[in-house]
């Protein structure tokens, strides 16, 4: 395709469509072909013809200095502003953690109507849209129940706040963890690139996703730590994020290291599963297909369950300095007497923090695009005409715009995933010290046992 493709363009530009001694040399040598009842000349003839090159499409658009100084400029200001906006959620969350969660979670469920709204104005009512019907009574119980639930967990968050507030080199080792992510797995593509044997890629593949487990709890652990430290000594420690982080790559590495081990073999399976799944497609083997799709949907299910349960094992090992086993038989315990309230808190909670991260990469992304669009458009490639500069400057703000979407998406994710690890670890120290809670912290267990002798009717919908 390339060799014809590259012939065509010769042939335009040269306007060379017929020529016996360049295009058939053998017409020449033997003239005898050329009367022969099968062979046809080409319809085309250059005879006053001679066109000139056809241009290259936007071709007027070249990156220069300006170019790379506005972008560099554009992606250090969507960071300063991503980390911004993540920091003013955080804060607002901290000063009104009950109106924080209720607004957002009613934003949530008015972004759920509206998408719904949107696929039937685009399909019609179809079977699924009317099943979907049928289920909006339910679904109101559900978000009563959570808007009514939201008092204890705002509890839980302003609380979770304050920590990460408090010890803002949490964010720091958080962001460590994820640099140390990334040289490893740099590391792991050079690795790859030197496999001589097809069976290397597996062992590869398994230290990979076991690695990025134990960074990741390294991170989850120590910000449990602190959280544990807040809880149990208020009046505060020295370096308490340094000391926490030392306890987590001492002596609870060899927990954390076990506990990733199971799911990491959990996810390699269903690697393994997947790439049956696309051999037994490529083959059109429908029977191997459904038991492949079987088999991944079964552990996804399994690895979304023991991942959740790692989260609270992770707290043990934090708080008590406990080993995994045992961690995981006490979070066994934890979650038969409050495994639906931890459920429900963390839906609560993760259903705000995605819509704080969904409404501020929509809105940077907007904006960095727009800006994007109106710098581009009036002040560079002069030399394109209209119409380019216009397709020129669409293309670039919508790089820029997805660009900007992404980053300040991953920021919010950094940034609330540190949160997230310490609502984790309140809520199994508000559940399992309760005496603590009390003696140490009598505000909070105040509005705790106001909460559980019964939600305030008036905050109630």
């Amino acid at each position: 395709m390339t060799v014809v493709l590259s012939a065509a363009l010769y042939t335009l530009g040269t306007g060379r469509v017929w020529d016996s001694t360049t295009w058939f040399p053998w017409a020449q040598s033997d003239p005898s072909l050329s009367s022969h009842p099968s062979f046809q000349p080409p319809l085309l003839s250059t005879e006053g013809f001679s066109p000139s090159p056809s241009p290259m499409p936007l071709a007027c658009v070249t990156w220069e200095q300006p170019q790379y100084v506005a972008a560099g400029v554009t992606g250090g200001v969507v960071l300063t502003t991503g980390l911004a906006v993540a920091m003013g959620w955080m804060l607002l969350a901290a000063q009104q953690p009950l109106h924080f969660l209720r607004a957002l979670l009613a934003g949530y469920v008015c972004l759920v109507l509206t998408a719904f709204l949107v696929t039937v104005l685009a399909t019609g009512f179809s079977l699924p849209t009317l099943l979907i019907l049928l289920c909006i009574p339910l679904y109101f119980w559900w978000w009563r129940l959570l808007w009514q639930r939201a008092e204890f967990s705002a509890v839980v968050l302003k609380r979770a706040c304050a920590t990460v507030q408090d010890h803002k080199t949490v964010g720091g080792m958080a962001l460590s963890m994820v640099l140390i992510s990334a040289l490893y797995k740099v590391v792991w593509v050079c690795a790859l690139n030197v496999a001589t044997q097809q069976w290397h890629v597996y062992p590869l593949v398994f230290c990979l996703l076991w690695a990025e487990l134990v960074f990741r709890n390294i991170a989850h652990t120590t910000v449990c730590g602190v959280a544990a430290t807040d809880f149990f000594v208020p009046e505060g420690v020295p370096n308490p994020v340094w000391g926490a982080f030392c306890r987590t790559c001492t002596y609870s590495l060899g927990s954390i290291c076990f506990g990733s081990v199971i799911l990491a073999v959990v996810q390699f399976v269903r690697v393994i599963a997947n790439s049956l799944k696309n051999e037994a497609a490529r083959k059109k083997n429908p029977v191997l297909m459904l038991i492949a799709c079987c088999i991944e949907f079964f552990l996804s299910c399994v690895e979304a369950m023991i991942e959740y349960f790692n989260r609270y094992a992770f707290v043990q090992v934090a708080m008590y300095g406990k080993g995994f086993i045992q961690a995981a038989k006490d979070t066994w315990s934890l979650v038969k007497t409050a495994g639906v309230d931890a459920v429900i808190n963390d839906l609560i909670i993760s259903k705000a923090t995605g819509m704080c991260t969904f409404l501020s990469a929509v809105f940077i992304g907007l904006m960095t695009g727009l800006v994007s669009f109106g710098v581009a458009h009036g002040n560079w490639w002069t030399a394109c005409d209209e119409h380019d500069l216009l397709v020129a400057s669409l293309i670039y703000a919508s790089i820029a715009g997805l660009v900007a979407f992404i980053i300040t998406a991953l920021i919010h994710g950094l940034v609330f995933g540190i949160l997230d690890s310490a609502v984790v670890a309140f809520f199994v120290c508000f559940v399992e010290e309760p005496e603590v809670l009390a003696l140490k912290h009598p505000e909070l267990s105040a509005q705790i046992n106001a909460y559980i002798a019964g939600p305030s009717q008036s905050d109630s919908v």
